[in-house]
């Protein structure tokens, strides 16, 4: 199941960013790879979690259960690509630690 969540910033505050995570399976940095199918069909079948969020969740509980599993399982065949790309709501220009300036 996902880890639950702290406490968020405020995302509508000018000085503070949101941004999508890694969900390719990467298992260092892929966000949902400690994910089962039914975790990632249960998500989207919830409600927002990040207050400003773009994604658009209050769509994705239309799609079908089979929509979603299809949808869990190509993001699991993709391939791993290990990015960091750090803390979901997060200070504008944020850097992950050793990244390029």
């Amino acid at each position: 199941m996902p880890p639950a969540r702290k406490k968020e910033p405020d995302p509508t505050n000018p000085e503070m960013e949101i941004a999508a995570p890694n969900l390719t399976p990467h298992e260092g940095t892929g966000r949902i790879t400690d994910w089962t199918e039914q975790d990632f069909v249960d998500r989207f079948g919830a409600p927002r979690t990040i207050r400003g969020s773009k994604m658009p969740w209050e769509s994705f509980r239309n799609l079908t259960e089979d929509d979603l599993r299809a949808i869990y399982r190509y993001l699991r065949q993709v391939p791993a690509v290990a990015y960091e790309t750090g803390p979901n709501v997060r200070a504008v220009g944020w850097k992950a630690p050793g990244s390029a300036p």
